[in-house]
């Protein structure tokens, strides 16, 4: 069961938070290689947004190589090792934090001011809508 937490405000595309969360549910073994995603019909229902989203966070997926889609069957995730999954995130992250120091240099913002926002923006991440993968909620 995978709650995803979609935020319209977060500036990140709801296709892209939709992608984050079941490459993070992969490396963490939430979900584990060759499970089945839902349909897109299924998963936009679940979090009130149009299948087209989902259609672009699985596209998006299989452009990276997490997930293979069969005709008639369904969107699986790959099979690729999650070591090599769990790198390639991990680079990509790198990138984005290495973009940030250089912003906060330009701005001359330091350690303390920037860790003080990350923390106010973490806080923030409590407040997400949560909607498990498989579709139960558990109350």
């Amino acid at each position: 069961m995978i709650p995803f937490r979609i935020r319209a405000q977060s500036g990140l595309p709801l296709y892209r938070q939709i992608a984050d969360q079941v490459q993070q549910a992969l490396l963490t073994g939430k979900l584990q290689p060759g499970d089945k995603l839902p349909s897109h019909r299924e998963l936009a229902v679940k979090l009130v947004v149009a299948p087209l989203t989902v259609k672009q966070a699985y596209d998006y997926l299989e452009r990276q190589g997490w997930t293979e889609t069969k005709r008639g069957m369904g969107t699986f995730l790959s099979k690729k090792p999650v070591a090599a999954l769990h790198s390639e995130k991990r680079e990509a992250l790198r990138d984005t934090v290495r973009k940030m120091l250089e912003q906060t240099r330009e701005l001359s913002m330091d350690r303390q001011a920037l860790l003080d926002l990350i923390d106010e923006l973490a806080d923030g991440q409590w407040m997400k809508k949560e909607v498990p993968l498989d579709g139960h909620r558990g109350n």
